[in-house]
């Protein structure tokens, strides 16, 4: 038996003891230091979020259009999350890359260098160059899930976000925005390509998660799906396997967003689920936070992201390389937007 020089058994033992206790303390601070390093504001832990888009200038985008929109979106989520976002381009043109972000800081964004034409192909290809692209969202956000990025969200380049979306992860390893067109019209009842979609389960296309054994799911949802030679291809592409599977039940409908953060809005409820203008964009302050209220199902007033689409969003932000907000028409809500975003 080993024994310190000097002392006997029952020295020894005390030694020992002693000693393991003191270990065991040291052991417990360093974890509390670890887990404390980890948390950001004293309740949740720090978690990295990768967001992805595309630009490809084109009908929709020129390379001006497309630098201002990717500029201003990713300057909200700089202003929103905790931490600074990665933002992964791809894109065939380098220079559509913003230098800046509107606070005038160096932006962390990953380009990945890739030709339309080098994605996998998909049922869209040779059919409809947009709708292609646009299924295209799924090989990117799995293709970084397999390199390793825990949490990786789909964002369109003409979307703002106004939340931490790490809360959204602390509950969810996936989450989808649904009610994309409100109450459709009061008909409870969104039909698409002849399936009947509950309102909540109107899925958006632009802004998501899901993690890879979701992935698996919509690919194996999407080979049933074409296999019926009386399925047409979806109109909406990967946003209307979202709401076919949530309606289907095979996606749950607590992966809702507005389920798990059931405090914020998000997509086009600030425009009551119309693509937002100037004239129907109806937003206010309350305690320093952006808040809305739609007319049609009355949902949380907090904003967590605005969708637009590109028309849109051009005519309301893009005519100038610093947005100045002239398009909002509340000086309180313009007043708060500069102080976000580009202070």
């Amino acid at each position: 038996m080993f024994t310190r020089p000097g002392l006997g058994d029952r020295q020894t033992c005390r030694y020992f003891r002693v000693h393991s206790v003191l270990f065991a303390l040291l052991f417990v601070h360093v974890i509390f230091e670890i887990f404390q390093a980890n948390r950001v504001d004293g309740h949740r832990v720090k978690l990295e979020v990768h967001f992805v888009t595309f630009a490809y200038p084109g009908k929709r985008w020129d390379l001006v259009n497309s630098r201002r929109a990717l500029r201003l979106m990713y300057s909200s989520l700089e202003s929103s999350q905790v931490e600074l976002p990665t933002l992964h381009v791809y894109t065939s043109l380098p220079s559509v890359i913003p230098t800046t972000t509107l606070r005038g800081s160096k932006p962390k964004i990953t380009l990945h260098f890739l030709d339309r034409e080098e994605f996998p192909k998909n049922p869209y290809t040779s059919i409809n160059d947009w709708k292609s692209l646009s299924r295209s969202k799924l090989d990117v956000v799995e293709e970084l899930l397999r390199r390793g990025h825990d949490h990786v969200v789909w964002i369109d380049i003409d979307t703002l976000v106004f939340v931490d979306l790490a809360k959204v992860f602390e509950l969810s390893a996936t989450f989808l925005v649904g009610f994309q067109h409100g109450s459709c019209g009061g008909r409870s009842d969104c039909t698409r390509e002849d399936v009947h979609i509950t309102p909540e389960f109107d899925a958006h296309g632009d802004l998501w998660s899901i993690d890879l054994s979701t992935i698996d799911k919509v690919r194996k949802f999407e080979h049933m799906y074409l296999s019926n030679s009386s399925n047409s291809l979806p109109r909406y592409d990967l946003q209307a396997y979202f709401s076919f599977m949530l309606q289907a039940g095979i996606l749950p409908p607590s992966i809702l967003v507005h389920r798990i953060l059931p405090t914020y809005n998000f997509g086009f409820v600030c425009s009551d689920f119309k693509h937002p203008t100037s004239s129907n964009l109806h937003l206010f302050i309350l305690n320093d936070q952006l808040h809305c209220q739609d007319a049609v199902l009355k949902m949380p007033k907090t904003v967590g992201s605005i969708s637009f689409t590109s028309p849109t969003f051009r005519k309301m932000f893009l005519n100038e390389d610093i947005p100045t907000f002239s398009s909002v028409r509340n000086p309180e809500v313009r007043r708060w937007l500069e102080s976000r975003l580009l202070a």
